[in-house]
């Protein structure tokens, strides 16, 4: 932008050689050059104003009224141009405004030399007065919250080139700021490690025209840029946005009826509010409010089979907010009633297959051991008074009726089913599987408690024998 300036006026000065007295004594009629100074775009870039100037190579005034020869396309062609046209170059000498959205460019015919305003390309103006507005910080400062620099303006129309520096300063003072690394863009976002300290942003304006080149409110020549520096103020101190440091809970038991107590949140950052707090029903889906405030909440029966949650959210600065959410407690269902099971009556059937024998047994009688050997005859059948079924295992109990070896079997269609180490008959514990049981029996009852898978229709038998003697018993 700026070399298109300086190349305008080397044309002109070019022009002006031409066009010396010499040239006018030689062709005897002033050239009159229209030029264009440059353009201010309107915010919404539909509005585009024109600054014009011409240069009249005569040494006295020239008029040409407005016809062909001075003349604006499209119309209309009169838009404020002069009719008299002073001698040397003159700068601003009139201003039109044009919409885009109408005609996207303008064209000033002078002396058939045609001067065509494009705003895409066109030099942008700066201002007329040659002073900066002071640069601001847009935004309130906290800790990952944009801000952005508002730009320096010369008396409202932009300058084309801007470079930023935001600074951190310690205090209200200037010579406290320090530039931060790589912090060169239009926008900033404070860090952690800005918290409590304040901002600056620097902007460095560059403008077509010089600072001394302005008169009674004109640009009167092109003669180099100029640049301004402005800083704005320095802000208020960055603050901390709020944050969760310790979550909420819902202690105590989740049975309906009981109270559960709530421990609130911990929030951290500056400028912080009272927090809003609210018990929360959660369903596989979604969460109902059932409670604000208050310190505990009481489960209900409709809270059966769902979770219980709070919610408590805390304002900060600028309205920055923080929200805090316990992990869920879940409510049991509601326990099953009772149920009943009445078990079918067990029959036990005992059947005798040989009819008692009298033996004949020398040993001791009813008085015990050392009573004198005498001949007894008695029914030395053993009994099985009891007899008791589970899936893995028969109990029952023997009437030994008298001194005698003793052998215990279950049999399924006469043939042995294995027992069980562990099984037990009176004081003889089995250690390892086998198909029977053998004991010497003292008389009187016989604990018996075997571990087998006997199905129905299985049979218990007990052997007693005294010599070639037995009985056996069957038990079904």
């Amino acid at each position: 932008m700026i070399g298109r300036g300086v190349a305008v006026a080397a044309s002109l000065v070019a022009l002006a050689a031409a066009t010396s007295p010499t040239a006018q004594a030689q062709t005897s009629t002033a050239v009159i050059v229209p030029t264009l100074d440059c353009v201010r775009i309107s915010p919404t870039r539909l509005e585009v104003t024109g600054v014009f100037g011409y240069w009249n190579t005569g040494s006295t005034a020239t008029d040409v009224a407005i016809s062909a020869n001075n003349v604006f396309t499209p119309p209309p062609g009169f838009r404020g141009q002069p009719t008299t046209f002073q001698p040397g170059r003159q700068q601003a000498a009139f201003t039109v405004t044009f919409r885009t959205d109408v005609t996207p460019t303008i064209t000033w015919s002078l002396q058939g030399r045609a001067l065509t305003v494009d705003p895409a390309t066109a030099p942008r103006c700066a201002g007329y007065d040659g002073t900066f507005t002071d640069a601001a910080i847009i935004g309130t400062p906290v800790v990952g919250q944009r801000l952005a620099a508002r730009v320096p303006t010369l008396d409202g129309g932009h300058a084309p080139y801007f470079s930023y520096r935001w600074q951190r300063c310690a205090t209200v003072d200037e010579s406290s700021c320090v530039d931060i690394p790589g912090a060169d863009a239009p926008g900033y976002v404070p860090t952690t490690g800005d918290a409590g300290s304040r901002l600056r942003v620097r902007t460095v304006g560059v403008s077509p025209f010089s600072a001394s080149a302005f008169l009674d409110g004109r640009p009167t020549a092109f003669d180099g840029p100029f640049t301004r520096t402005s800083d704005s103020a320095i802000s208020a101190p960055v603050a901390a946005r709020p944050a969760v440091s310790a979550l909420p809970e819902l202690t105590g038991s989740t049975e309906p009826g009981s109270t559960l107590t709530v421990v609130g949140a911990t929030f951290t950052g500056d400028g912080l509010g009272t927090p809003t707090r609210t018990i929360e029903r959660c369903g596989p889906s979604s969460c109902t409010a059932v409670q604000t405030g208050g310190t505990g909440y009481t489960v209900v029966e409709a809270d059966r089979e769902t979770t219980l949650r709070v919610v408590e959210e805390v304002a900060g600065v600028d309205g920055i907010t923080a929200r805090a959410v316990s992990a869920a407690r879940a409510v049991p269902a509601a326990p099953a009633p009772p149920t009943t099971v009445t078990a079918p009556p067990t029959t036990v059937t005992q059947t005798v297959t040989a009819p008692p024998t009298t033996v004949t047994v020398p040993g001791p009688t009813v008085g015990g051991q050392g009573a004198p050997t005498t001949p007894c005859t008695q029914t030395c059948s053993p009994a099985i008074t009891t007899l008791r079924r589970t899936a893995t295992a028969l109990r029952s109990t023997v009437l030994v009726p008298a001194r005698a070896t003793v052998v215990l079997r279950v049999l399924v269609a006469g043939r042995p089913l294995p027992l069980a180490a562990g099984s037990r008959v009176g004081p003889v514990r089995v250690r390892r599987t086998t198909t029977q049981v053998r004991l010497r029996a003292t008389p009187g009852p016989l604990d018996v408690a075997l571990r087998v898978r006997a199905p129905r229709g299985a049979v218990l038998e007990v052997s007693a024998a005294r010599g070639a003697e037995s009985v056996t018993v069957r038990r079904r």
